[in-house]
């Protein structure tokens, strides 16, 4: 089972997709085609164009497992789109104020180190980004209390415009 989740940046627009299975298809026009299937029969399926210029189009497409870790990124051809980053973060600190907390995270890394492969989410994210710091005051009254240090969450940086 993956999630798909399109975005179209400038339209401020978002399609998540759960399926069985896709197929990633590459178009003469250089646009990507991903096929969407809800069963393992590959015949029947929905498709979604990562194109970057078609209004309709999306210009990224990050693919999730079961797991919710993100396994696969497409993104338009158009190299004049703005580019959309995924970066996975901790929460290293949480600070209690009056009303408020304030969250500081790093980018993950793993301290006792990888395996000999390196297989591991954390080393991928810290490879492309290795240093990352945010610093974020929470006033929502619903969320105070929602986040303990410790916990990682993926941080998507889309462009405005």
């Amino acid at each position: 089972m993956f999630t798909l989740k399109f975005r179209n940046v400038k339209q401020n627009r978002e399609v998540v997709v759960a399926a069985q299975s896709y197929q990633k298809n590459k178009l003469e026009s250089g646009s990507v085609s991903i096929t969407v299937h809800k069963s393992t029969v590959l015949t029947d399926g929905v498709d979604y164009q990562i194109s970057g210029g078609h209004p309709q189009g999306f210009d990224v497409c990050f693919i999730e497992n079961l797991a919710g870790k993100t396994i696969d990124c497409v993104r338009a051809p158009d190299s004049a789109q703005p580019r959309a980053m995924r970066a996975k973060m901790v929460i290293r600190s949480i600070q209690q104020g009056e009303g408020c907390e304030t969250l500081d995270l790093g980018a993950v890394c793993k301290n006792e180190g990888y395996d000999e492969n390196g297989l591991d989410e954390n080393n991928t994210f810290s490879k492309f980004t290795p240093a990352a710091d945010l610093s974020m005051t929470i006033t929502n009254p619903e969320l105070l209390g929602e986040y303990n240090q410790g916990q990682e969450f993926y941080v998507d940086f889309l462009p405005v415009k």
